[in-house]
């Protein structure tokens, strides 16, 4: 299992003020992105990689460009050729006031091969004559070989409407994480030692920290 987040793919964002462009033409930024993309293909086609899982903000902003969701989607597409990709939306790719998020026109695109995981509704990896394919429930099928257990980015549109404070859309939020991560974990348990299970999840814990200049407050998510 090979598992990425935040590619935050984009093509504009800038440098400095400046945005170069590429030998192509097209921005530097969106250059990279490609560039990447394709060396994470011969990655996934050289390691002979069962399932790929991206767990969040796979463009910069919840409106990409054509030209931003171009280079994402085809190497989707490359990807499913070799092995299922499971896809969940990250804060980026969902809009603060709620809506569709960026990763919904994938949801019809390669369906067993391509998944796009905007609940917390396992996936189970099946293994058939024909090669991998995902199915979304916890499978405790013979051909089962592994279940990921999502839990994407929490919208909190609906549930800033009614709180009375930040702090209170926050305890709803971890209120909730807790209870479905408690119900995964017992779920996870029930399978043989012979499939694997694993957590995908893009959010913040507290007390976590990013880098040396980002650190999660006290109360986080």
């Amino acid at each position: 299992v090979l598992g990425l987040a935040d590619t935050h793919v984009t093509s504009s964002m800038g440098m400095a003020g400046m945005r170069p462009t590429g030998a192509s033409g097209a921005p530097l930024i969106l250059e990279q992105h490609q560039r990447f993309w394709r060396w994470l293909i011969d990655v996934v086609r050289r390691e002979r990689v069962d399932l790929v899982i991206h767990a969040g903000d796979v463009y910069e902003t919840c409106r990409p460009t054509p030209a931003d969701e171009a280079v994402f989607v085809e190497a989707a597409l490359a990807i499913s050729e070799t092995c299922p990709f499971l896809i969940m939306p990250g804060n980026h790719d969902i809009p603060v006031g709620g809506g569709t998020h960026a990763l919904a026109p994938l949801r019809m695109v390669r369906p067993g091969r391509i998944h796009v995981a905007d609940n917390a509704t396992p996936v189970s990896l099946l293994h058939y004559r024909t090669g991998f394919v995902l199915r979304e429930a916890a499978s405790h099928s013979p051909e089962t070989r592994a279940v990921v257990f999502p839990l994407p980015y929490p919208s909190r549109a609906y549930l800033a409407e009614g709180a009375v404070a930040p702090e209170h859309t926050n305890g709803l939020i971890s209120h909730a994480l807790q209870r479905v991560f408690e119900h995964h974990a017992r779920l996870a348990d029930s399978f043989s030692s012979g499939v694997v299970t694993c957590a995908a999840v893009h959010g913040t814990l507290t007390g976590a920290s990013f880098s040396d200049y980002q650190i999660a407050p006290a109360g986080a998510v």
